[in-house]
């Protein structure tokens, strides 16, 4: 049986796929946190909902569309739940057609709303975040 965070990280994910930031605002609690890799465009770490929320509107703003492709089951951790995944679609002006390479996200869900999610390239570094 699915944790809450495994079942609240694939709604976030499904959600963030179809655009919709009103699901989006009614997954995360108020003080919920996102990090992503520095490396990422526009990325690193947003708190609360309403920053949470402008980020993930301009994260979704440079493409026509995007989904999180899952490449392996959610591992339910307790609290936790470790996504493994990319994310696919297409630039917005361009058309051109992207495919990540694979990162993996750490859900954190409490009283039925995420408290955090935390994106890292190294499974490693996403294990080891988790454990602590």
């Amino acid at each position: 049986m699915d944790s809450g965070s495994v079942e609240l990280g694939r709604r976030a994910f499904a959600a963030l796929s179809a655009g919709d930031l009103s699901a989006i605002d009614s997954l995360f609690d108020d003080d919920a946190a996102v990090t992503t890799e520095t490396t990422w465009p526009g990325g690193g770490r947003f708190e609360g909902r309403d920053d949470v929320r402008r980020f993930l509107a301009q994260f979704l703003e440079g493409f026509g569309r995007v989904a999180f492709e899952e490449s392996a089951e959610p591992e339910d951790l307790g609290e936790w739940a470790l996504f493994h995944g990319r994310w696919i679609g297409s630039g917005r002006a361009s058309g051109i057609e992207t495919t990540t390479r694979e990162f993996h996200v750490a859900v954190l869900a409490r009283e039925s709303l995420i408290k955090e999610i935390r994106f890292f390239w190294d499974e490693r570094e996403a294990r080891a975040y988790v454990a602590r």
